[in-house]
């Protein structure tokens, strides 16, 4: 593992998705880990990604939304970038993500490129 490229958590419970997303993201020099759902998030974020993007439907009890208020209350966490990427288009489903906490919010489906300048946006502030 490269340890000056950026390390990126791609949090979906679609594997078509998550294949998608690690294929063009290591492409672009990222290390992309993967979860499928919001307890696999909680367990592979202890490896602090630099960012994590981050559904807000997902399996097993814990929405996207619950991953990152969790994150964004714990200190050892909360300075981790998290962009949610979700198919939920309204106008409260995207305050309601930027009200858990995420840095950004882009909707299904996306460019590719927009992604990539959104992501390289956050890691330059």
């Amino acid at each position: 593992m490269t340890e000056n490229r950026s390390h990126i958590l791609v949090v979906d419970d679609e594997s078509d998705i998550r294949t998608l997303l690690r294929m063009v993201l290591e492409r672009a020099r990222f290390n992309v880990w993967e979860a499928q759902d919001g307890q696999e998030a909680l367990e592979q974020v202890e490896l602090i990604p630099d960012i994590i993007l981050l559904n807000i439907l997902l399996p097993g009890g814990l929405t996207g939304l619950d991953v990152c208020q969790r994150l964004k209350n714990s200190e050892k966490y909360k300075k981790i970038l998290i962009i949610m990427l979700s198919g939920l288009v309204s106008k409260f489903d995207i305050a309601r993500g930027l009200e858990a906490g995420a840095n950004g919010y882009l909707t299904k489906p996306f460019e590719i490129r927009e992604l990539i300048e959104v992501i390289n946006k956050h890691l330059t502030k």
